[in-house]
């Protein structure tokens, strides 16, 4: 029955950002900020395997039971998550109740911390950071039509289109953790200026060239920057506030990122339609992410003070 598997995808939503977001919110708290954004790239490096794991294992169940029974599935899924979330439960722990950032000598930006919501909610840089994340969100334009664009709009076969896309993830996932190191090394705005410039670049490949070779490099620049920015622009919401409100402040900035990926793929699939070409959306997808590079360009973020 469709409402009961829309509600259900919904609480589904609710426990996998109920889920992530805290545990990206302890990453603040244990490390010190010149190795957050490492560690949540790690964090993030395990949350993309699992997501992979569902590819890997889920067709395999489905085999075993005939190709068509999907019930399986879902209980052997469910029964991990929960499992994940009993082991969390005994092995996981909150960070020291008193530290230094608590105290207020981290966060707020000018050394007065951040107790509640409405100071999350009410500083500016926090809700300008949370608008960049938002046109960062905008990549899914070049995500969600790339590979009917590869084949529908140019011609290429499945298989080409399934290889780029296997390219990007390869990409993401070796680069992820490097992106984090960075960040910590040379500050988060010094990473994500670059790496939002490269994934400008890979978004905008195709619609100057459309050969095989500009393919390759495009999902190539496309695997290994989209995801830096969404690792680096969470550790800094944490930087900005502290460990008090850490998870408060992911959170809001993951809203805005939310709402660009639905957002970007649905006027990108206005523009497709009314244009009847799919560069207009890759287009709004890269003037996207330059708008996400003035915004973090005139962010007053600290760097991290670690010097390798």
């Amino acid at each position: 029955w469709y409402p009961i598997a829309l509600f259900l995808m919904l609480v589904i939503g609710l426990g996998a950002g109920g889920a992530y977001i805290p545990t990206a919110g302890l990453v603040s708290g244990w490390f010190p900020p010149s190795r957050r954004g490492m560690f949540m790239a790690i964090v993030t490096v395990g949350a993309n395997f699992g997501i992979l794991s569902t590819a890997v294992f889920g067709p395999r169940i489905l085999e075993a039971n005939g190709g068509t029974e999907w019930r399986p599935a879902w209980i052997y899924f469910g029964l991990a998550a929960l499992a994940v979330g009993l082991v969390a439960a005994v092995t996981m722990r909150e960070p020291p109740a008193v530290t230094g950032e608590r105290k207020g000598n981290a966060g707020g930006g000018a050394g007065k911390p951040f107790q509640n919501l409405g100071d999350v909610f009410r500083n500016r840089t926090m809700l300008r950071l949370t608008s960049a994340y938002f046109c960062h969100g905008f990549f899914s334009i070049y995500a969600v039509f790339l590979f009917a664009f590869t084949t529908r709009g140019l011609g290429y076969e499945t298989q080409f289109a399934g290889n780029l896309w296997s390219l990007s993830g390869v990409m993401s996932a070796i680069t992820l953790v490097l992106w984090g190191y960075l960040s910590d090394v040379w500050g988060r705005r010094e990473t994500i200026i670059p790496c939002a410039a490269m994934l400008a670049i890979g978004i905008l490949i195709p619609v100057f060239r459309q050969d095989a070779p500009s393919l390759w490099v495009s999902a190539f620049l496309f695997g290994a920057s989209y995801v830096g920015p969404m690792t680096i622009i969470t550790v800094a919401a944490g930087d900005l506030v502290g460990p008090a409100m850490a998870a408060a402040a992911m959170g809001l900035v993951t809203m805005g990122h939310g709402l660009g990926q639905m957002i970007g793929p649905a006027i990108g699939g206005v523009l497709i339609d009314v244009s009847g070409s799919f560069y207009a959306g890759f287009v709004i997808s890269g003037i996207a992410i330059v708008a996400e590079i003035l915004v973090i360009a005139g962010l007053p973020l600290e760097k991290t003070g670690r010097s390798g």
